[in-house]
C-alpha cells in the first residue's frame, strides 16, 4: 500500500470514485542525493580512524577547561599529533607527555595498577 493510499485510508475516503479530483495530477517520490562523507585533509584516504569507546566514567572539569580541552583536541588531531579528536585522545597524549617527564610517576601508577 502506497502513502497516498494509507492517507486515503486514515481520512476516511479510501475506495472512493477520485479519478475527477486526482486527474493530472502526477505523485513522485523524492530521492535524497548521497552525501559524501567529509575527508580530514591530514588523514589519508587509506588510513582509518578507529573511534574512541564510550567512556565508562566521566571527569568533571569546568567550562573553560573543557573548552579548552575540546579546541586543543580539534588542533592535535588536524595537526597529526593524536589519532582521534575526543578529549580523551587528547588526555591520553598529555599523559604520555607528562610520564615523560617524570618517569617516577609512570612508576607509582603501573605499581599502583598492578595491586
Amino acid at each position: 500500500m502506497g502513502q497516498i493510499d494509507s492517507f486515503k485510508r486514515v481520512l476516511g475516503v479510501a475506495g472512493q470514485k477520485t479519478a475527477g479530483i486526482n486527474a493530472g495530477i502526477e505523485v513522485k517520490e523524492e530521492v535524497q542525493p548521497e552525501v559524501a562523507k567529509p575527508v580530514s585533509p591530514s588523514i589519508s584516504s587509506q588510513q582509518e580512524v578507529k573511534p574512541t569507546p564510550r567512556a565508562k566514567s566521566t571527569v568533571a572539569v569546568s567550562k573553560d577547561t573543557r573548552e579548552q580541552m575540546r579546541l586543543l583536541a580539534f588542533w592535535a588531531f588536524r595537526q597529526g599529533i593524536i589519532k582521534g579528536d575526543t578529549s580523551e585522545d587528547l588526555l591520553r597524549e598529555m599523559i604520555k607527555l607528562f610520564y615523560k617527564k617524570h618517569p617516577e610517576g609512570k612508576e607509582f601508577v603501573e605499581m599502583m595498577l598492578k595491586g
